[in-house]
């Protein structure tokens, strides 16, 4: 108890938010691991984040069948790598080193939303090269950063939703690049381009993607929040059907 409260001490004068709980239970349950989309697998409307430890947060899960844990804006194209701005790859270290993440746990990862949304498009246009390209290298990168988790640990990858539909005020709070269809094209290419390497490597993907568009490539605004980026628990249903590839959440939900 001591050397909890000293820690915070340490946290405190180091610049950290004190922790607004101290652990997070992840027995039986999938662990969900990523950007902000992680609060979709909370069960919660809105946001819910609240600080956790190492400047990692948690969703305040509602659902039985998952822990979640959301490590900033990260992009997929960094998880291979160490010292970015997010930290996202030490943060997940820090998950393993505090058995959060084990050899037998199963873990959701949700990354990629950001970079369909930014980054894809922009960078194709930048360097005059198709978009398909620019996609297969962040999918290669992301999939790399797969080799931080334990050996035996079951990963599952959550392809990326589809691009919101921003107001001039919310583009301030979610920069985005190109046009919605646009991005919504750029997320269909993650999506295939993540379906192709992650079977190559014996991982799983789920994705909802084709049920938020229309045949236009125009997002269905009524399966998102009212912030316009995240999904709303509307799109739950869609979402339940992917799940149950997932042998562990089949069992939580009573069915083989």
């Amino acid at each position: 108890m001591q050397i909890k409260f000293i820690q915070k001490i340490i946290d405190f004068i180091r610049g950290k938010n004190l922790s607004d709980i101290d652990t997070v239970n992840v027995k039986d349950k999938i662990i969900c691991v990523g950007d902000s989309h992680v609060n979709f697998f909370s069960g919660n409307e809105k946001i819910s984040f609240r600080n956790f430890k190492n400047d990692i947060r948690n969703c305040n899960d509602k659902l039985k069948e998952f822990a979640t844990f959301h490590l900033g804006p990260a992009l997929a194209y960094n998880l291979n790598k160490s010292d970015t701005k997010t930290r996202a790859r030490e943060k997940i270290q820090f998950l393993i080193d505090e058995k959060y993440i084990t050899e037998r746990s199963v873990v959701l990862l949700c990354f990629g939303e950001i970079d369909c949304r930014v980054h894809a498009v922009k960078q194709a246009e930048k360097e005059n090269i198709p978009l398909e390209t620019v996609v297969e290298k962040i999918v290669k990168e992301y999939l790399d950063g797969l080799d931080i988790f334990p050996k035996g640990c079951k990963i599952y990858l959550w392809s990326p939703v589809a691009s919101g539909t921003f107001t001039k005020e919310l583009v301030e709070e979610f920069p985005s690049y190109g046009t919605c269809k646009e991005r919504n094209r750029a997320t269909e290419l993650f999506g295939e381009e993540l379906k192709k390497q992650a079977e190559a490597r014996n991982v799983g993907v789920l994705s909802i993607f084709k049920n938020l568009i229309d045949g236009d490539y125009n997002t269905i605004e009524k399966y998102y929040s009212k912030d316009k980026c995240h999904i709303s628990q509307k799109a739950w249903k869609f979402a339940k059907d992917e799940l149950m590839k997932i042998e562990e959440y089949r069992s939580l939900q009573g069915t083989k």
